[in-house]
């Protein structure tokens, strides 16, 4: 949380309160999902970056045994 903390000190020194309060508007719709342009970091494919990820063969699957 510490990191939190100072980001937000870092915030209310670059930035006037108009310009925070406009950046708490966008924060806001990305969290409710009304801006899907900003993507939010997925934690999860974070620490998994490979869950899921099956190559697909490209060849259909064979109908009858191959021939002796």
């Amino acid at each position: 949380m510490r990191r939190i903390e100072s980001f937000a000190a870092w915030i209310c020194r670059k930035f006037l309160r108009a310009e925070i309060e406009w950046i708490v508007a966008v924060l806001t719709a990305v969290l409710a999902g009304r801006r899907r342009d900003i993507p939010i970091r997925d934690e999860f494919r974070q620490r998994h970056p490979h869950y899921r990820q099956f190559p697909v063969d490209p060849n259909p699957p064979q109908t009858a045994p191959p021939p002796l």
